[in-house]
């Protein structure tokens, strides 16, 4: 599938045109539609797109439930995505599963049900309420044994790597910040180790760029820069490693780095359709 490549190297618009196509020829039925629209709202996303994310995230609760993995994966990760790209911690903190316990068998699908989790956990932890972050770390841990006892071992890695990321968020919010910074560093270190599954883009944020921005956080901007150029590396053109690029290089007195990381943002949200506080601040750092 030609948008898996356009996704891995950061070709969002083409990922998009690719995706559209596919969700179009799926139709109503089987897998390829919510996983080709998940696609589409990562990469729309990335474009600070957030209307045109929206458009595809209930475009997808209009057509009928698929009980199929990948669908279920496309349910859980798509309002996780829009939520965690677009910062908005306490609405990813109160995200609802969708389709409902009642309406779908997640019990099936535990690397799916996990992604929810693990996007309300981070919002929790990000929003400031670490016992609600620990709350999901613990049901990410259940998902985790579930799927040990489904002898799924690449997810069992996964979901534990979510779930101590979680932890490592609220041990930080907790005022352990070093100790949260070792956790969050390991699940990097374990996520980086790991080959991405087909079924989805990406997670809604990867583990070393919640290293990244913590290590921001904590008032290391170089050392954060350097976390944030490994996730460039890695994962090409991400709206969130420019801004958090830019911002880290910017605290750490390279203002030819800020002016180039921000000129990339700016270049590639040329077309956006939702006003952002760091579009704005990015023309002018670059000079725009």
């Amino acid at each position: 599938m030609p948008s898996h490549i356009f996704s891995r190297v950061g070709y969002w618009r083409e990922s998009i045109e690719a995706n559209r196509v596919s969700a179009a020829i799926a139709g109503e039925v089987g897998l390829d539609g919510p996983h080709a629209r998940d696609y589409m709202v990562y990469a729309h996303l990335q474009l600070g797109q957030d209307r045109a994310a929206q458009q595809v995230l209930e475009e997808s609760r209009q057509k009928k439930i698929s009980d199929t993995f990948g669908a279920a994966y496309a349910y859980a990760a798509m309002p996780a995505r829009y939520t965690v790209e677009r910062g908005d911690w306490k609405a990813v903190a109160q995200v609802p599963l969708q389709p409902s316990a009642e309406q779908y068998p997640w019990k099936k699908y535990p690397q799916a049900e996990a992604i929810h989790a693990f996007g309300r956990g981070i919002g929790a932890a990000k929003s400031g309420d670490p016992q609600a972050a620990y709350q999901e770390a613990q049901r990410l841990r259940g998902l985790r044994d579930a799927l040990a006892s489904m002898k799924l071992g690449y997810w069992v890695e996964q979901v534990d790597i979510q779930a101590e990321q979680v932890r490592g968020l609220a041990l930080f919010t907790e005022g352990k910040q070093m100790e949260g910074i070792d956790v969050l560093r390991k699940a990097a270190d374990r996520e980086d180790a790991t080959q991405k599954h087909v079924v989805t883009p990406g997670l809604p944020i990867p583990a070393r760029e919640v290293l990244a921005q913590t290590i921001f956080e904590a008032g290391k901007a170089t050392e954060a820069l350097i976390e944030f150029e490994k996730v460039i590396d890695k994962e090409p053109n991400r709206y969130h490693t420019w801004v958090g690029a830019a911002q880290a290089a910017q605290q750490a007195g390279d203002r030819k780095k800020a002016a180039y990381y921000s000129a990339r943002l700016v270049d590639q949200t040329v077309n956006a359709d939702t006003p952002r506080a760091e579009i704005a601040a990015a023309k002018r750092l670059a000079g725009m």
